[in-house]
């Protein structure tokens, strides 16, 4: 029986990212160094069960930078979904 029907918080079967370009007007982009692995990446995380992805990404920016930000979804180029164990549930989303 899966974890679903056995706990009133059922553990989700996977889990979606999010990273955001935060661009200034004069054209210099954002990137922040993880401490982890020390690599430059977007701002971005997992979000959480309820959240959009529009106020995930405010929320995960805001979180790792400080910096409050307005989403502009018409500028999204990639969607990945990946479940835990690797395997793709979506595929990219090219602008068009």
């Amino acid at each position: 029986m899966s974890n679903h029907a056995e706990s009133p918080n059922p553990t989700p079967l996977h889990s979606v990212s999010v990273a955001g370009a935060v661009v200034r007007e004069d054209g210099r982009v954002l990137a922040i160094r993880r401490a982890g692995n020390g690599t430059w990446e977007p701002p971005g995380g997992v979000l959480e069960l309820t959240e959009t992805v529009e106020d995930g990404l405010r929320r995960e920016i805001f979180d790792e930078t400080g910096i409050k930000v307005g989403v502009d979804m018409s500028e999204v180029y990639a969607v990945r979904i990946r479940s835990h164990d690797g395997h793709r549930l979506a595929a990219p989303k090219h602008p068009a």
